[in-house]
């Protein structure tokens, strides 16, 4: 799974934890990272995931964003 983060995020959570988390690509001020699924708890990824969406959804969609818990429930 990729995940859009801030190069300064991208290059802690491969720093912090190579096996789970490496370098996809970068562009701009942005970096993807790939997330190994069977190293990461569930509930990291939806914080994670939930990060990634605010990098990424328009403003206007902002005020209705889904809680971490939601994501895990989906």
């Amino acid at each position: 799974m990729g995940l859009k983060q801030p190069l300064w995020e991208q290059a802690a959570l491969v720093a912090e934890r190579p096996d789970v988390f490496e370098v996809q690509f970068t562009t701009g001020e942005f970096g993807w990272v790939v997330v190994h699924l069977d190293g990461i708890e569930l509930d990291e990824l939806g914080e994670l995931t939930l990060e990634a969406w605010y990098l990424t959804v328009p403003d206007e969609l902002r005020e209705s964003a889904p809680t971490p818990a939601a994501l895990i429930s989906a």
